[in-house]
């Protein structure tokens, strides 16, 4: 998953368009730029700061909403209430790439307000404790990729989730320092799961 955070005046102005928001959110998908060189030239929309998360966007979702993640057609508003929907799978659908009416494979933008809003729920959290609660429900509802192989001590390939490989603990802590900037400076974020 990637993620980015932007000026939302910026934003603003790339939605006021004269064909109207539809067209605006278009323009804002042509201009969106995950990659590491985030100023390129001649773009509408520039990258303030982006970052990626693994494999580890479906649980994070289910692990602070509760909820499987059904991402269903439509574009129909992600499980669970926000702002904790909100981390991962809210926002508004700003560019429709496919995806059959999903959130996944498709931009999705939180305003200031709402990146404030998921910083709070996210200082707020005690991971371990939220994971000794909902384990069961990690493992009960279909995660995308929870479990991986690595390899053991004695050189053998074990299955270990994704709280056991550390992945879910480093993925939620880069989450949490992104907004918190996100939130402090003011900023609207993009998000895209493909």
């Amino acid at each position: 998953m990637g993620i980015t955070r932007h000026d939302y005046a910026e934003i603003l102005r790339l939605l006021d368009h004269p064909e109207g928001p539809d067209a605006g959110r278009e323009r804002i998908r042509d201009e969106w730029n995950s990659d590491d060189d985030c100023h390129r030239p001649g773009s509408l929309l520039h990258t303030l700061e982006s970052t990626c998360i693994t494999r580890t966007w479906d649980a994070i979702h289910v692990l602070l909403t509760g909820c499987e993640n059904v991402d269903t057609a439509d574009f129909a508003p992600p499980t669970g209430e926000p702002p904790a929907s909100d981390v991962i799978m809210g926002g508004l659908v700003i560019g429709r790439r496919g995806g059959h009416g999903q959130r996944t494979n498709n931009l999705l933008l939180l305003t200031p307000d709402e990146v404030r809003a998921v910083d709070r729920f996210l200082q707020d959290l005690d991971l371990d404790e939220l994971i000794r609660e909902r384990r069961d429900l990690l493992d009960d509802v279909y995660v995308y990729s929870f479990y991986t192989t690595i390899q053991g001590e004695d050189g053998s390939d074990q299955d270990a989730s994704m709280i056991e490989d550390g992945s879910l603990a480093r993925d939620f802590a880069t989450l949490r320092a992104f907004y918190a900037r996100a939130a402090e400076a003011g900023h609207a974020v993009i998000k895209d799961i493909s």
